[in-house]
């Protein structure tokens, strides 16, 4: 339930079937830090431009380094986590 609204959040802000132009400045900040949106720009200009798309490895690359923050953020709260269960023993009912 919580990720169908991330996911519908997420895709508010991706440039999917707007161009990111439309949106208020002061939200157009919310599409930067969400990983949908570099990785549909690099798409999109790779199927208006064909291979000789120069901007497409600058997208990439912000996306590479925002699911590198995401993987890490997703393993300390899982060690986190696991520790707390570890801890109360309830690792079982699992």
């Amino acid at each position: 339930m919580a990720s169908e609204i991330i996911g519908d959040v997420m895709y508010i802000f991706t440039p999917a079937v707007y161009p990111i132009s439309v949106i208020p400045e002061y939200i157009r900040i919310l599409a930067y830090i969400n990983p949908l949106y570099y990785g549909t720009e690099a798409f999109r200009g790779y199927l208006i431009y064909g291979p000789s798309y120069t901007f497409g490895p600058p997208y990439l690359m912000n996306l590479l380094i925002i699911d590198v923050i995401a993987l890490a953020i997703g393993i300390t709260i899982f060690n986190i986590t696991e520790r707390k269960i570890r801890s109360k023993g309830e690792l079982g009912k699992y």
